[in-house]
C-alpha cells in the first residue's frame, strides 16, 4: 500500500482536515483520480468524518469490479464497479467521547476502535452503501440492520473506472 494524500481539505474553518488514504500501488492513473474524487465526494454526505479525522487511525481506499461486486448491488443499483473506503477509528475513549461524530453507536458506546466500511458506486442509483450499523451511525444516517443506501448523484463518476 502506498500513501495517498488527498489534496483537498474537507470541512470548513477550524474543522478542516487533511484527509489521507492508503491505496494499493496497482491503483494508478485515471482510476486513482476517480477513486480519489469519489472519496472526497463521500464527505458531502458524511461530513462528521471530515470534522473528526484526527480520530482516524488508518484509512484506505481501493476499487472493486465485476465478480467482486455483490449481486444485489449490481441488480438493485446497477453498479459494475465501486470504490471502497475502509476507515479504522482510534481506540481512544478520552479523545473520542460520547458526543463526538454526532451520535453514540447503537450499543450506547462511542464508536472508538471500529472499522467503518463504505462502498461508493455509480450505475442507475449512484450513492454510498454502508453495511455496518456503526458506519451508518458515525455519518448521522438512520441506523438499520441491513445495508443502507444513501443517494449521491456525483458518484456516477465511479462508472468511469477502466476495467468494467
Amino acid at each position: 500500500m502506498a500513501a495517498l494524500a488527498l489534496v483537498a481539505l474537507v470541512g470548513c474553518g477550524d474543522d478542516e482536515a487533511d484527509i489521507t488514504f492508503h491505496a494499493p500501488e496497482t491503483l494508478q492513473g485515471r482510476d486513482l483520480e476517480i477513486a480519489t474524487q469519489a472519496a472526497l465526494t463521500f464527505f458531502e454526505v458524511c461530513p462528521n468524518l471530515g470534522k473528526w479525522w484526527s480520530s482516524v487511525a488508518e484509512a484506505s481506499l481501493y476499487t472493486a469490479e465485476g465478480d467482486e461486486i455483490p449481486l444485489y448491488r449490481e441488480r438493485d443499483y446497477g453498479w459494475r464497479a465501486e470504490v471502497r473506503l475502509r476507515i479504522t477509528l482510534r481506540d481512544d475513549r478520552d479523545r473520542l467521547t460520547y458526543g463526538v461524530l454526532g451520535t453514540k453507536h447503537v450499543t450506547g458506546y462511542p464508536p472508538t476502535g471500529h472499522t467503518l466500511y463504505y462502498n461508493l458506486g455509480g450505475g442507475a442509483r449512484p450513492g454510498v452503501v454502508a453495511v455496518k450499523t456503526v458506519s451508518q451511525a458515525v455519518c448521522g444516517w438512520p441506523v438499520q440492520d441491513s445495508d443502507l443506501h444513501i443517494p449521491l448523484q456525483k458518484l456516477a463518476l465511479v462508472d468511469q473506472l477502466a476495467h468494467q
